[in-house]
């Protein structure tokens, strides 16, 4: 990544190298990669409470793929002028093109199914959602540093030194717009990256004290939601509703109902916990 005098230009090919025609990413690669740091992660800490493996082969088996289609539905509904002459390139997922927003959601629903109604083992979700939070966040950092190669989550143009400058011609079909192609643009995915470390480390400070199961995804969920409304004003992505972009309107949405969970879990905290009996007093 040579220095360019108005940025950093990023001139590394997308496509990592050739399975005969099947060109293999980057991206594809780092999001693998990902998810195998979050299983390993997710089976450390499961078993601390005797969560048994197979149970957490399952889910994340299930809530892979629930992920990938609620990212890639999100990435579909937000750029669908990209698709809608040639529909079949909505399931080429390989080349870039999933919404961390759909990803979340679509694996956070996937994995409740599983666990609901698939599920034979008696796992409580509520604690198994907060062992998955972790391992989830380490999952998206690596996943965005697929996105900072193939420039498909790139910010919009910028007059910063740390701008990013996408050069290589394999990335102009993955970069949201061609006016965003060589000349440097804000660096969202390392934005996120930052911003999700620092998320982990003050959920890692305050987990003890979040007693009730749930809390700490929920706790995740609300910051998330604030990161995005305030990060994605750096992205260059179709407006949608009220001069928003499809990531600020679900995290206004998101932060609402987090907050309400969060509400209804600090209650539930409070009601568990019974008060001293005080002595009487006889006089």
């Amino acid at each position: 990544m040579p220095n360019h005098p108005d940025g950093i230009t990023i001139n590394i090919n997308p496509v990592a190298f050739h399975i005969g025609s099947l060109e293999v990413q980057w991206h594809g690669i780092m999001i693998m990669l990902g998810i195998l740091v979050a299983v390993i992660i997710i089976s450390l800490l499961a078993r601390k409470k005797g969560i048994p493996q197979s149970f957490i082969y399952s889910a994340t088996i299930w809530a892979v793929i629930g992920g990938i289609i609620g990212a890639r539905l999100f990435h579909v509904m937000d750029n669908f002028d990209l698709y809608e002459d040639h529909l079949w390139k909505i399931f080429d997922v390989q080349q870039g093109g999933l919404a961390a927003w759909g990803g979340l959601i679509g694996g956070t629903l996937a994995t409740v199914i599983y666990v609901k109604y698939f599920n034979d083992q008696h796992i409580n979700l509520s604690q198994f959602v907060d062992i998955a939070i972790p391992a989830l966040i380490v999952a998206q950092i690596i996943g965005r540093v697929g996105c900072t190669i193939n420039g498909d989550a790139t910010g919009h143009t910028t007059s910063m030194p740390w701008g990013f400058i996408y050069s290589n011609p394999k990335a102009l079909a993955l970069v949201p717009s061609h006016s965003l192609f060589n000349v440097p643009t804000h660096p969202y995915p390392i934005y996120e990256m930052i911003f999700n470390f620092f998320c982990l480390l003050i959920l890692l400070i305050i987990r003890k004290k979040l007693t009730v199961d749930g809390m700490l995804f929920w706790a995740y969920a609300g910051m998330y939601s604030i990161g995005r409304i305030w990060l994605t004003i750096y992205r260059q992505e179709p407006i949608v509703f009220l001069r928003m972009q499809e990531a600020q309107v679900v995290g206004i949405i998101s932060l609402v109902i987090s907050a309400t969970a969060l509400i209804y879990f600090w209650r539930k905290k409070s009601t568990e916990v019974q008060p001293e009996s005080q002595p009487v007093d006889k006089g």
